[in-house]
């Protein structure tokens, strides 16, 4: 098992409020969080009275989003020996666009959402969270943090008529929705109380918001950090799509989660681009992968495989196990690479033939989301 040595923690939780709280008040000037070993610096904010969640329908406003950036930022920075001049949390403009439709018009969007909900637990196999998710889960989940579900913006032309260039992408948004839901559910049947759900996109609409809140999901009003603030040992971390923070590296100078459950960016191999960042063959950093070595077992090492049935190809870790031997791996479905890497495959051929109905009840998402109970 490689060991890596990691320096102090780069992220800390006071700075990412620090800026959160900067940007919040609206003045005309942000500064740096101030630590002994960095310059400070001051910063002028060109949006003080930035607008995001009180725009009209498709009007563009410009705002602020807080940028992080991590371990290879910083060891650009070591090598132009300007070490004293990284600040891994600052921030920078971001167009934001207001929701598809107007106030009176959101109940449409929420039927319309409901639906693709309900297709999206219908058409995707789900049962590793039945079967391997839930089942390493040894304790109460206090709640389930997510990072990058995606904007959900059906642009209605009249009625449910979608006239969106590209549908796929915000079902897509969709589906990783319709699966968080899931596993707040089945949490929730597991250990008697559903946890909180929130989550984080910086272009969520008052549409997405409130087609959010019918499903008990909280879309975190911030400016980029709040979030990252929330997680605990007792939340489970869900990274879909690729946010532009290095989420794993700023879990791993934060909290310890329950579990981790995110999706690999492709590799150059996959995406058969001689202009793809070579870098992407292993996102994670040493801090990343130390954390994951020695919290949760898993040396993660990336290899080139085709997408598997659920959603692409996704990485669980769980916390519990200490250091991962290959003598200690459990039967379970799926497969594990040469490298530790584990890959579920869905069900058998002979299995996707079985009567749904004889297990309806397994589906009954929506019986969780028809009262204000928890």
């Amino acid at each position: 098992m490689v060991k890596f040595e990691v320096e102090d923690p780069i992220f800390r939780k006071e700075e990412l409020l620090w800026m959160e709280a900067q940007l919040a008040a609206g003045g005309k000037t942000c500064s740096s969080f101030p630590t002994p070993d960095r310059d400070d610096e001051t910063w002028e904010n060109e949006f003080p009275d930035s607008r995001r969640n009180d725009l009209g329908p498709e009007e563009m406003g410009r705002g602020n989003m807080i940028t992080i950036t991590g371990e290879r930022q910083q060891e650009l920075y070591r090598r132009a020996d300007q070490l004293h001049r990284y600040h891994p949390v600052r921030f920078s403009p971001v167009m934001h666009q207001g929701p598809p439709v107007a106030w009176t018009e959101q109940t449409v969007i929420r039927k319309i959402a409901k639906s693709w909900v309900e297709m999206s637990i219908q058409k995707f196999d789900i049962s590793f969270i039945d079967n391997l998710f839930l089942a390493k889960i040894k304790e109460p989940v206090e709640q389930v943090v997510c990072f990058g579900l995606g904007r959900l913006v059906p642009l209605l032309q009249s009625g449910d008529k979608l006239y969106d260039d590209d549908p796929d992408i915000h079902m897509q948004s969709w589906d990783n929705t319709a699966v968080v839901a899931y596993l707040a559910t089945h949490l929730r049947k597991v250990w008697g109380r559903r946890p909180r759900v929130v989550c984080q996109d910086l272009q969520y609409t008052n549409a997405c918001r409130e087609a959010l809140a019918a499903y008990k999901i909280e879309a975190i009003d911030c400016f980029g950090a709040t979030t990252f603030t929330m997680i605990n040992e007792k939340s489970i971390v869900v990274v879909f799509g690729e946010p532009a923070a290095p989420v794993r590296e700023i879990v791993a100078d934060l909290a310890r989660p329950l579990a981790m459950w995110w999706r690999p960016r492709w590799t150059h191999e996959q995406v058969d681009d001689p202009e793809h960042d070579p870098e992407t063959w292993n996102p994670d950093s040493k801090r990343s992968l130390q954390m994951l070595d020695e919290w949760y077992g898993k040396d993660i090492r990336y290899k080139t495989r085709i997408d598997t049935k659920f959603i692409g190809r996704h990485v669980w870790c769980f916390r519990g196990k200490g250091p991962r031997k290959p003598e200690d791996e459990e039967e379970s479905e799926g497969w594990y690479d040469e490298e530790g890497n584990f890959f579920y495959e869905g069900p058998k051929d002979d299995e996707e033939d079985e009567d749904e109905d004889s297990d309806s009840d397994k589906w009954d998402l929506f019986s969780d989301y028809s009262s204000d109970d928890n």
